[in-house]
């Protein structure tokens, strides 16, 4: 990104790109620690490329903020991994972290680029997306043909047009239920697929975690992972739908730190915003009222588990100020 022009940034496209400095140089640190150990050859392929890529996003970023006079902010860097700790991961698990982390990170450049204005931020943020497709599609191609992953397939094709005749199609929490439309079963099964991946990173976290306040938290994280799981597969069973249930050998029996306590919440607030912004998605693609107020309740809950976790990344100082506008509303001020 140059600064070849008239226009400062706008507190948004300034947040936005703090927000990604964070992102990316947290993922470096996970990155490394992944390839330290990884086996598989065309998985490494893929770390080594979603590397490379939050490398040069730092990089960029970085620039931009300090031709603004805007404080770089810490983030995270080799104080925060120790990269000669053993492996706490499988291969597998790897790319599924890949998989849906690529997923999520489409949402969020998306988000910010629809909040830019400036063409260099706004060639950013399009590149970043043009990246993370790249990443993304080639994760799932890779579970698919290491058969990793189950799809939601449509059980039977329709005849022909049908319209919904009945306001009951509406129903849900009494009376009869219609059947799970193909949305419903997707929402459904990727909300599981999700919360699969964050009860592998409650678990390594809560072996590993240093404090006692960050390994009681990621404990109440994997609680409530398991329940959303059970939940999702609990509708699917009840229509006899089948589901993807990913084993539990993702995580090795290994109790020593890699991450800080800083990273590893820093990366449960980064699920849990992703979390509420999937269950948002789903709650609007559901039209039986027991679904939708499943992901409303579930999304609340999540919002509350945030919330706790910020209150405890603030108690140990752990929360670094994002940028804000000034009273004049003209600048930023960090």
């Amino acid at each position: 990104m140059t600064n070849d022009h008239l226009m400062k940034l706008t507190s948004s496209e300034a947040s936005f790109l703090w927000v990604s400095y964070m992102k990316d140089s947290m993922s470096i640190c996970i990155f490394q620690h992944f390839l330290t150990h990884i086996e598989d050859e065309e998985i490494k392929s893929l770390l080594s490329l979603s590397m490379s890529y939050s490398l040069e996003h730092v990089q960029e970023i970085q620039h931009t903020l300090e031709l603004e006079n805007i404080p770089v902010p810490d983030g995270f860097n080799e104080h925060d991994v120790k990269l000669n700790s053993p492996r706490l991961y499988t291969d597998p698990f790897y790319l599924r972290f890949l998989e849906q982390f690529g997923k999520n990170g489409l949402k969020s450049y998306s988000l910010a680029l629809s909040n830019s204005y400036r063409d260099d931020v706004r060639g950013f943020f399009s590149k970043c997306i043009n990246q993370t497709s790249n990443l993304f599609n080639q994760a799932v191609q890779l579970m698919l043909e290491k058969g990793m992953t189950m799809l939601p397939l449509l059980s039977e094709a329709p005849e022909k047009v049908q319209y919904v005749i009945k306001q009951g199609f509406l129903a849900g929490w009494f009376g009869s239920k219609h059947s799970l439309t193909a949305l419903e079963v997707a929402a459904l099964h990727q909300n599981a697929q999700a919360n699969a991946v964050g009860k592998a990173l409650f678990t390594g976290f809560t072996q590993t975690a240093e404090t006692k306040d960050a390994r009681d938290y990621f404990k109440r994280g994997l609680e409530i992972a398991v329940k959303h799981i059970d939940i999702f597969h609990n509708i699917l069973s009840q229509e006899n739908l089948p589901f993807s249930d990913i084993k539990d050998n993702q995580v090795t029996a290994s109790t020593t730190q890699i991450f800080s306590d800083k990273l590893a919440m820093y990366c449960i607030a980064v699920l849990n915003e992703n979390g509420m912004r999937n269950y948002g998605t789903a709650f609007s693609l559901c039209q039986r009222r027991d679904l939708t107020n499943s992901f409303n309740r579930l999304a609340l809950e999540s919002s509350l588990y945030a919330e706790d976790g910020l209150h405890l990344q603030i108690k140990h100082n752990w929360v670094e100020h994002q940028p804000m506008p000034s009273s004049d509303g003209k600048s930023i001020l960090p």
